[in-house]
């Protein structure tokens, strides 16, 4: 799958609401250090806002077109809209590494290292 990249529209609309210089956005995607996702759920959440103010549309069009202008369903960016995701963040008890929910319950709270080096001192 092609990774999505930041249009020059995007990031001057991000430098627009977030504040931060459009010219340090740039050079930071040109390095490919933006979070993709996490910009064009901001900038989807700022246009809905700006577009629903306006009266002329549902809520239902214009995630219907946000979903096309940024190539995401409309459950998508309903979702994003709705601040539907929830975004935990699970951490090992010994050595703080992010590891996922799966692995949170699977290992009891830690990541496959430390289970490894676990299994290692017991040898």
């Amino acid at each position: 799958m092609k990774k999505k990249k930041l249009t020059n529209k995007d990031l001057q609309n991000y430098a627009e609401i977030s504040n931060i210089p459009l010219e340090y956005l740039m050079a930071m995607n040109e390095l490919d250090a933006l979070n993709v996702v996490t910009i064009h759920a901001a900038l989807v959440k700022n246009e809905y806002k700006k577009l629903l103010k306006e009266n002329k549309y549902t809520g239902r069009q214009i995630m219907e077109a946000l979903g096309n202008k940024y190539g995401i369903s409309r459950y998508h960016v309903e979702t994003i809209i709705y601040d539907k995701i929830k975004n935990e963040v699970y951490t090992c008890h010994q050595c703080g590494s992010e590891i996922s929910k799966y692995k949170y319950t699977k290992n009891k709270g830690l990541c496959d290292k430390c289970i490894v080096a676990e299994i290692n001192n017991n040898l």
